[in-house]
């Protein structure tokens, strides 16, 4: 069995860490990045771009790359959020048989799950790359807002991706859990933890057992939308 990595698949950018002597670490792409642009193209000679290589070319070829596939991702196709980003994206979208939504790229269909799923797959290369190692399990961040259809398509492009989703977690809760990692405490104590992104503010509220090992005693989650972007 390879390794486990935690993952955020992000809107604009992801990232991923492992923890490493009992503590979380970023993994790190050449050139010292520690993200990567949460993008994917092809481009002229029909050859399909991850990441940087997707973002370096975006501005020649806007029709064919893919960029915040996270905002679509197990949404309906006939939802208010979609006929918004339909005004604003380059790249074509399609409905699919379930009502779900597809991306044209050149002469190519795609399901959102194949595009976060590109992108997950540059994600553990690069791990795989960096640690030297296997990297087959991951736990991924989605924001809090994300209903049961989103999740179960993040977790169909993991598998896409060949890493098995031990959990999808709510990105404030993530933040909340590493608090709970911190250095030992002899009081029990409470933290609130506020995410505020560029569509949707989230918080956290969680409370540590006073304990040796500080563990996390309860964690409450939950987003508060300020637009229909998601």
């Amino acid at each position: 069995m390879g390794r486990a990595i935690g993952i955020d698949l992000g809107t604009t950018n992801s990232c991923a860490a492992v923890i490493d002597g009992g503590r979380p670490k970023m993994i790190t792409y050449k050139g010292g990045n520690s993200t990567i642009p949460s993008m994917f193209a092809i481009d002229e000679s029909g050859q399909e771009l991850v990441g940087h290589e997707a973002k370096r070319q975006a501005q020649l070829n806007p029709q064919n790359t893919v960029t915040a596939s996270k905002r679509l991702i197990g949404r309906n196709f006939h939802s208010k959020v979609i006929d918004k980003v339909r005004q604003v994206f380059t790249y074509e979208l399609l409905e699919g048989e379930q009502s779900e939504v597809l991306v044209r790229i050149k002469d190519q269909v795609f399901s959102l799950e194949q595009i976060s799923a590109a992108i997950l797959r540059r994600i553990r290369e690069v791990a795989e790359d960096s640690l030297g190692e296997e990297v087959d399990q991951a736990v991924i961040t989605v924001p809090a807002y994300f209903n049961d259809r989103q999740r179960q398509a993040v977790r169909k492009a993991g598998k896409l991706a060949n890493l098995k989703v031990l959990r999808i977690l709510n990105e404030p809760t993530a933040a909340a859990l590493a608090y709970g990692m911190g250095p030992p405490s002899t009081s029990a104590s409470r933290c609130t933890t506020w995410g505020a992104g560029p569509s949707t503010s989230r918080s956290s509220t969680s409370r540590t057992a006073s304990s040796r090992s500080s563990r996390l005693a309860a964690t409450r989650s939950w987003a508060a939308s300020t637009s229909t972007t998601g």
